[in-house]
């Protein structure tokens, strides 16, 4: 349990740090598109969240189970279902 536990902790310390910029997106967004696009729902929570979590798997973050990766990765990376 403890070696499961400092593994997954140092998971969440991985993508913490690579996720800083989230609560920027919107501001951002707001910047370049107008202060409509940033507010909108697209603007201040589905860009940010999906820019957070493909810089968080981009360095190698791994969920519950399969190493964080869906079937389509497994099969592109040669790993048995």
């Amino acid at each position: 349990r403890m070696a499961t536990f400092k593994e997954e902790t140092y998971n969440s310390y991985v993508g913490s740090n690579t996720a800083w910029f989230e609560p920027y997106v919107p501001v951002a967004v707001a910047r370049v598109a107008g202060t409509a696009a940033g507010s909108s729902w697209v603007g201040s929570a589905l860009l940010p969240a999906t820019l957070a979590y493909s810089t968080v798997k981009g360095v190698g973050w791994n969920d519950w189970g399969y190493s964080g990766l869906n079937d389509l990765e497994r099969k592109m990376n040669g790993l048995e279902k």
